[in-house]
């Protein structure tokens, strides 16, 4: 369990632990070369109070870093894959909320085949990735979703389920007067990894 939460640790706290290090290191360099006697007073206090400082704003930068994140838009691009192809992307849809991802992925790719309920795995793909720019310059914070289907939607499609054979995907998008935008497009060679869905 130890290590596993020091893995945790640093994947998630690693610029506070390189500057514990770092203040560590300097304490023992600067311990080493001074006056063995009056370390304390002449090193150590003023080392001390120093790295609490400098910890102190690098925990405030932290807070304010995560909130500003949490408070800009949130958006969601989902793709559905049908036996290692894609079959349906919708990039840049408005989410509400992180807990709605599965929810509101499911029910675009139902919006995108015609109100057509999706069979699906019951396991799904998601990452979050890092604040990125709009076309108008805006931050936003993305999501991803990946669901995999166990069979293409033919009830209510069956233009989606040739346009499929013939090697070609749905996209959808907010175009840039704020309307919805869907095209046919040749499907990629090699899927890009979740978080890199541009070329798409």
């Amino acid at each position: 369990m130890l290590k596993t939460l020091f893995s945790y640790a640093y994947e998630t706290r690693r610029g506070q632990l390189a500057l514990i290090l770092a203040i560590t290191i300097l304490m023992s360099f600067l311990i080493a070369l001074g006056n063995k006697e009056k370390w304390w007073d002449n090193l150590l206090d003023p080392a001390i109070g120093l790295g609490t400082f400098l910890f102190a704003i690098f925990v405030w930068y932290r807070d304010l870093a995560q909130n500003w994140e949490n408070s800009l838009p949130k958006r969601l691009s989902v793709r559905f894959v049908f036996d290692g192809q894609l079959v349906l992307f919708c990039r840049n849809a408005q989410l509400a909320s992180e807990a709605d991802i599965r929810q509101w992925g499911q029910q675009i790719g139902s919006q995108m085949c015609n109100g057509e309920n999706l069979n699906f795995r019951p396991f799904f793909e998601t990452r979050l990735g890092v604040p990125k720019r709009d076309e108008r310059g805006d931050f936003y914070k993305p999501y991803f979703l990946q669901i995999f289907l166990t069979e293409l939607p033919s009830r209510k499609n069956t233009e989606l389920t040739e346009k499929v054979k013939e090697g070609h995907y749905l996209r959808w998008e907010q175009g840039r007067a704020g309307h919805q935008e869907s095209a046919w497009r040749q499907h990629p060679i090699k899927l890009p990894p979740l978080d890199q869905n541009d070329a798409l």
